[in-house]
């Protein structure tokens, strides 16, 4: 599987960069002459236009490389979007992309830092630590980070993971009584085409989460509500068989690529 690669600082693309999406349009006309109009739910087609500053040498020659094996536009690829996020139904435990343990009880339609009821309530009454995880079509050589909003009634020790398998890289933490956001950073620099990101509970104890998100970056980011679809866009294409690139000096590109794709 291909994938649009990383910048070495961790990131996908700079900001601001812009994204468009195509929509349709449906009309029906009844026949007493009135007409009823509605938007498509899916958009026809996603576009980005990724502008590049001050890239370094392996910067430029990494996407320039990438764009001759796709052979510009011919061949699809993976583009993980840095503006969403790479988890599915980011809010919804109960759906089949969240894979859990048996002995963790998940509590939906609890109070969210937003002011809603969104968020939920991970409970772990084993004797042993309980998960809870999504399998995210990934690069293992990228950067990412992974983040939740979590609370608890009494200082509660969980952890954060991102894994392969059975490789993972984990991270300690403790929620305290308000909401705080927590996160953890990790890279693979494997062959891997598919990554774990999940929450573990502590034996015994009871965590609540809200906007568990997976970025391709190395800190959190703005939290996007996912549903059925997320930040994974495959079949993605260059727009152009060229690539606009101006270099100014060692280590001092700037490039502008455009990416397209369907659905």
């Amino acid at each position: 599987m291909l994938f649009y690669p990383q910048l070495q600082t961790g990131n996908v693309a700079q900001f601001p960069l812009k994204k468009h999406l195509r929509l349709r349009t449906v009309e029906n006309q009844l026949m007493d002459g009135s007409r009823v109009i509605q938007r498509g739910l899916q958009p026809l087609a996603t576009e980005w236009e990724l502008r590049y500053n001050g890239l370094s040498d392996i910067e430029r020659i990494a996407i320039e490389q990438f764009h001759s094996q796709t052979e510009g536009r011919l061949q699809p690829f993976t583009f993980l979007d840095p503006t969403s996020n790479l988890l599915r139904w980011s809010e919804d435990l109960s759906k089949t992309v969240w894979t859990r343990d048996a002995g963790l009880a998940v509590t939906g339609g609890i109070a969210s830092p937003d002011g809603g009821v969104r968020a939920s309530r991970l409970t772990n009454n084993t004797a042993i630590a309980q998960k809870i995880k999504q399998t995210v079509s990934a690069s293992g050589s990228f950067t990412y980070c992974f983040s939740v909003k979590a609370r608890a009634t009494q200082p509660t020790t969980f952890f954060l993971f991102i894994g392969e398998g059975s490789s993972r890289i984990t991270k300690e933490l403790v929620a305290e009584t308000g909401w705080g956001l927590y996160w953890i950073t990790g890279n693979f620099q494997s062959s891997a085409e598919a990554l774990e990101f999940g929450v573990e509970t502590s034996v015994g104890q009871s965590l609540e989460i809200f906007g568990m998100q997976a970025g391709p970056q190395p800190g959190p980011g703005d939290y996007v509500r996912t549903g059925a679809t997320s930040g994974v866009n495959s079949g993605v294409r260059f727009t152009d068989d060229r690539i606009s690139i101006t270099t100014s000096g060692p280590d001092d590109t700037a490039m502008t690529v455009r990416l397209t794709t369907t659905g």
